[in-house]
């Protein structure tokens, strides 16, 4: 039997090596062959987006559990019970499928930390030519881990097929697992990863069963991950996909996480542009604080300008509807926010305005008694009078948003600087 697994609270730890685990001849033939025959004859399928990535990834697939997406915003308690619901309906249709889940729970490397029920569980279908793209099964601040069951005895090693792994910026391949029925295959759902589809001869399908799993304490509660790893709300994001505030679609906000490496990479930068005060910045902004300097291009290393520019083309994507664009930085600046100093209500003269923090200070406790919230040292974006949004700042949040959006960010009290880093975009759609 394979060994336990070990848990990795830091995504930087997480390597395809060490946290992919491949187990063949694991589950008794009868489970997979009555799995393989409900997929392939009995399952009812549905053509649409399996996975992040918009129309890209379009292709078959088949709910096991919580699948699609659910479109209104659910608490984690609220979300498992709909996945009970999804299970209950899913076992009556294939037994075989309960039976591999009692298995999982009894031997599985991660046995010790599975729930009750799948969190999520999806049977994915591509055909020749067309299937899925890089992606992470990953949660907001809490710790996954997929189990793909491979359901094909006929895709030789050319008819393609295999599943792909890649490094966390998704700029090389450092594995790929080929499919096999009764192959189970067991990921950290940090790692970025594709089933990608079978070469256009292939005329079948290749059909693997996807279970996602929130893992749990000896005490029935989810494992939470450190802020380091965090990147959005939902599962099936990914590391800089965007998050819609959703309070209104007119002043849609996307928000990404940036990782850990990057975060010291612009630390670094601000640090040294604070050191060198090149080009005080304050003259062009509204903000009522002594240090504002401007930012130039070529002091920020090019690993933070990729993944910046990756963020607003992720965003671009959506709100373009997948159509191609070109975009680019204007300008950006940081902002060394004390005790006291706040940006009083604003907008940006160019197409899209982006906000990241890097220092967060020891913000004092000053509830309001009308409102019951917090405000200082928060940023607040206005769409009406009845319409904001108050967000806290935290060290590795990104938010991108119409630059005309009307926003505000008030003084705190409290040990520490709010160092933030701002930029403006234009960009053109690419279609004539």
């Amino acid at each position: 039997m394979p060994k336990n697994w070990k848990i990795k609270e830091n995504v930087e730890d997480v390597t395809f090596q060490e946290d992919v685990k491949v187990l063949d001849n694991f589950i008794p033939d009868s489970i997979s062959k009555e799995i393989q025959d409900y997929a392939f004859n009995k399952a009812e399928w549905q053509y649409t987006n399996q996975s992040e990535g918009q129309d890209k990834s379009l292709h078959w697939g088949s709910n096991i559990v919580a699948y699609p997406n659910p479109t209104e915003e659910l608490t984690f308690d609220e979300y498992t019970e709909l996945g009970k619901k999804d299970w209950a309906q899913t076992i009556s249709k294939c037994p075989a499928i309960g039976e591999y889940w009692k298995f999982l729970k009894k031997y599985s490397p991660v046995k010790r930390y599975l729930p009750d029920t799948p969190s999520r569980g999806l049977l994915n279908c591509s055909t020749g030519g067309h299937g899925d793209i890089s992606h992470l099964d990953h949660s907001d601040n809490l710790y996954v881990v997929t189990h793909i069951l491979y359901l094909n005895d006929d895709l030789d090693i050319d008819d393609g097929g295999q599943t792909e792994f890649y490094t966390r910026d998704r700029s090389e391949i450092v594995g790929s697992i080929s499919p096999k029925l009764g192959r189970v295959v067991i990921l950290d759902a940090r790692i970025p990863h594709a089933g990608k589809a079978p070469w256009p001869h292939y005329t079948g399908r290749r059909i693997t069963l996807g279970i996602q799993c929130y893992l749990q304490d000896g005490k029935g509660n989810p494992i939470k991950l450190k802020h380091s790893n965090k990147t959005s709300f939902n599962m099936l994001k990914r590391n800089r996909v965007m998050q819609s505030l959703d309070f209104k679609p007119e002043s849609w906000i996307g928000k990404f996480g940036i990782p850990n490496n990057i975060v010291s990479e612009l630390i670094e930068t601000t640090d040294k542009t604070l050191l060198e005060k090149k080009q005080r910045w304050g003259d062009n902004l509204a903000g009522r604080l002594k240090e504002e300097w401007l930012i130039h291009k070529k002091d920020v290393k090019e690993t933070s300008l990729k993944f910046l520019m990756g963020c607003v083309h992720e965003y671009l994507y959506k709100e373009n509807r997948g159509n191609p664009v070109t975009a680019k930085i204007t300008s950006m600046w940081l902002n060394e926010m004390k005790e006291n100093e706040y940006n009083p209500l604003h907008q940006h003269d160019q197409h899209l305005s982006a906000v990241f923090y890097l220092k967060v200070p020891e913000l004092e406790d000053r509830v309001t008694k009308k409102e019951g919230i917090q405000r200082d040292g928060y940023i607040e974006f206005v769409y009406s009078k009845h319409d904001r949004k108050v967000i806290k700042p935290v060290v590795g949040d990104l938010y991108i948003f119409p630059a005309d959006l009307p926003h505000c960010v008030y003084p705190f009290r409290g040990k520490g600087v709010r160092r933030s880093v701002s930029f403006n975009v234009l960009w053109e759609s690419n279609n004539e």
